[in-house]
């Protein structure tokens, strides 16, 4: 709540009041008040999922959110969403905003990983000279920074004083997915789509890595365990905060090296293979958990 509310102040001071960045804005408030909902009584995914998809699809149309460019990721030039341009995105925004809430497990994981995506927007869109997309991410990084404070452990703070819950996880990812939208499909994008997905790659292969396996497992996608990464790093026996470090330190590293091979020239279709290549990497090295604790 806190962070919707220092995140929407932020906005509104600086005076970005983009059409995007309001409707951006307006789900957030909404997607904040199904959180509070779902914290307090436990919302059943397949309702929590379609409440979500509503929100997504409310910001699409109101805000002009929206995929319709998903750059050049099979070699044969830019690759359009053409008439699926609005499920799609649909889609795409509620991907993100259940990574987030799938990967907030322990605390300052969740805040840390959108810290981290949106500082990486800011300079892209610093370089870029995108404004909407610059304020927003600076709001949106300030506001999860000010939550940190008081969640993240560290040396003088050896547990959190507040926690965000659904509905700050909610949030974050509604947000993240939206900002990434406008930065990647804007008349001077600063960034290609493909790089994106490198920006929020730790949540995303998280989450497909834990469906995948759930799914061979004959369980629902959405059901609860204990087999994330921060679970196994945990069961391994780093601290809170090492693992922390630890995975938003991988983060950092997976974003930025996206955003200097967009730059360098690295073509999408390389980006794109290579990302397919990590997430077989990385569901192998979770069905092998085990090997991972012992090393």
């Amino acid at each position: 709540i806190a962070i919707f509310f220092g995140l929407s102040i932020g906005v509104l001071l600086s005076g970005n009041t983009y059409p995007e960045v309001l409707a951006i804005i307006c789900g957030a408030g909404l997607i904040m008040l199904l959180g509070v909902v779902d914290d307090r009584s436990d919302i059943s995914a397949n309702l929590r999922i379609t409440l979500q998809a509503g929100i997504a699809l409310l910001v699409i149309v109101v805000g002009d959110v929206s995929v319709t460019q998903l750059g050049d990721i099979v070699g044969t030039g830019g690759l359009g969403s053409g008439p699926f341009a609005i499920p799609f995105s649909v889609i795409a925004i509620v991907g993100v905003i259940n990574a987030f809430n799938m990967i907030d497990g322990t605390d300052g994981l969740a805040g840390g990983l959108a810290l981290v995506s949106s500082a990486l927007v800011a300079i892209a869109s610093l370089a870029s000279g995108f404004q909407p997309g610059l304020i927003l991410a600076i709001c949106l990084a300030a506001a999860t920074a000010g939550f940190l404070l008081y969640n993240l452990r560290h040396p003088w703070r050896h547990k959190a004083a507040v926690f965000m819950g659904d509905a700050g996880s909610m949030v974050l990812g509604l947000v993240v997915a939206c900002l990434l939208i406008m930065v990647t499909q804007s008349d001077t994008p600063a960034i290609s789509p493909m790089t994106s997905v490198w920006i929020l790659a730790l949540p995303l292969l998280d989450m497909g890595a834990i469906m995948i396996r759930r799914m061979l497992k004959g369980r629902s996608p959405f059901s609860a365990d204990r087999e994330h990464l921060h679970h196994i790093l945990l069961a391994a026996g780093l601290s809170v905060g090492k693992t922390v470090m630890l995975m938003l330190g991988v983060a950092t590293l997976l974003g930025a090296g996206g955003m200097m091979a967009h730059w360098a020239g690295v073509p999408d279709y390389v980006l794109f293979v290579a990302f397919l290549l990590t997430l077989a990497v990385y569901v192998y090295a979770m069905s092998h958990a085990w090997r991972l604790m012992r090393a």
